[in-house]
Order: structure tokens, then C-alpha cells, then sequence
């Protein structure tokens, strides 16, 4: 099963229609990419997935940390046009906000924290992570009203207000000029 990050987390109430699934091109910005799983009321599922997450976690003598990792709403696609239009218009105002950020992540003993922001409003998440060679996946549950989104419904079929995200994130050496742990 593919991983992917915490903005794309964000998507995944969008799209609150029926078991669909869509992706996005995969981008340079760091190689990172994110899986949201939904759940549909009253059933069904559907995975929200994107490759195209900016930033990178650094190992640390106590964990891991990042500063911002960060998606472009306006990238994401849903494989439908007027779902695309719906999503980037309506629920994520990509217009106004065009990104989806992870900030201020520390982790240690397989536990993180960090600030969620979408549609400039800050959530605070917690999750679990593992490490293996260059990789960082982590995993957490959000609700959806608390990132300012209200859970779609169409034809009385809705998206569950919390959501699940599962993130893949390049993992470096600590760049001691740029740690947050260190301002902290």
C-alpha cells in the first residue's frame, strides 16, 4: 500500500461522493508522497492519494523533526473535472490558500506532533511514525470540521468527519542551521 502525507489528508474530505480514488503527478519537491483514507456515511471508503508532498524530515539525537512539509492544493486531481473545480473551489479555496502545510513536526520513541494548516487555520495533530533507511512513514487521524471543512454529503451519501493520513516522507541527516528543535 502506497503512503502519502498529512496535507493530502485535506483532499480527501473533498471528495466525499462515492468510493473513487484519484492521484497526482509525481514532483521533484522532495519525493514524499501522502494516502488519506476516508469513510463514507452511511458505507463505503474511499483513499486519496498524491505524490507530490515538499519537504523532508531530518533525523535528530532525540527523533525526527521538520520544519514544513507542505502540498500545493491547486496540484491535486480527482480524475473528474467538475469534482477537480469542487474541491480546489469550494472546500480548499485554492485561490486564497494555496497550500496545505505539516509545520513545527518533532517526533520521538515513534511518536510526533506538529501544526496542521489548511485554509489558515492551525490544528494540532498527533500521530506514530517508523523509520527505515531514508524513509519516515507516519500516520494520524484528523477531523475534518477542525480544519475548517465541512464533511461533504451528495445524493445522502457523506464523508465521515474523521479521516485518516498516511505520509511517506524523505528522511535526511539533521541540518543543524535549519533544525527546529534547536529554536525550541
Amino acid at each position: 500500500m502506497r503512503i502519502l502525507s498529512v496535507q493530502k489528508l485535506v483532499l480527501v474530505i473533498f471528495l466525499g461522493m462515492q468510493g473513487w480514488q484519484w492521484t497526482c503527478p509525481a514532483t521533484a519537491f522532495g519525493g514524499g508522497q501522502i494516502q488519506v483514507m476516508v469513510d463514507l456515511d452511511p458505507a463505503g471508503s474511499f483513499v486519496i492519494q498524491c505524490k507530490t508532498l515538499e519537504g523532508t524530515a531530518e533525523k535528530t539525537a532525540k527523533g525526527v523533526s521538520a520544519r514544513i512539509l507542505r502540498i500545493r492544493g491547486n496540484q491535486l486531481e480527482t480524475g473528474i473535472d467538475l469534482r477537480n473545480k469542487h474541491m480546489k473551489e469550494k472546500y480548499l479555496e485554492t485561490s486564497k490558500f494555496p497550500y496545505i502545510e505539516l509545520r513545527d513536526v518533532l517526533g520521538s520513541n515513534g511518536k510526533f506532533k506538529g501544526i496542521a494548516i489548511v485554509k489558515g487555520k492551525k490544528t494540532n495533530v498527533e500521530g506514530t511514525y517508523s523509520t527505515k533507511g531514508s524513509q519516515l512513514d507516519a500516520t494520524f487521524s484528523a477531523e475534518l470540521s477542525e480544519l475548517g471543512i465541512d464533511p461533504p454529503r451528495y445524493l445522502g451519501v457523506g464523508v465521515v468527519n474523521e479521516i485518516t493520513i498516511r505520509a511517506e516522507v524523505p528522511l535526511t541527516k539533521k541540518n543543524i542551521g535549519n533544525s527546529i528543535e534547536k529554536k525550541r
